[in-house]
């Protein structure tokens, strides 16, 4: 189903599907970036673990917020950031 609408639209279209797409959804403004500036990949991941490290930690490594269900978004992001990113 899905091919044959992406098959109907003309290049035009398809383009604005897709900007679309990145302004709506950030994962896929995220993989775009990656796939077009894989140099940013490592800056990318490198901001998930710092707000990773901000939920569970202050500066002086004490526990912080630990709030948990907020630090665990972003470790849910984490993989499929490396999943889309084609990093290991």
């Amino acid at each position: 189903m899905l091919k044959k609408y992406l098959d109907s639209l003309t290049k035009e279209e398809l383009v604005e599907e897709v900007r679309q797409l990145a302004r709506r959804f950030r994962q896929v403004d995220e993989y775009y970036k990656t796939r077009l500036e894989p140099h940013r990949t490592a800056g990318m991941l490198a901001a998930y673990k710092q707000r990773i490290k901000r939920e569970l930690f202050t500066h002086g490594g004490d526990p912080g917020h630990l709030r948990l269900s907020a630090a665990g978004k972003r470790c849910w992001n984490l993989p499929k950031f490396r999943q889309i990113s084609h990093i290991r």
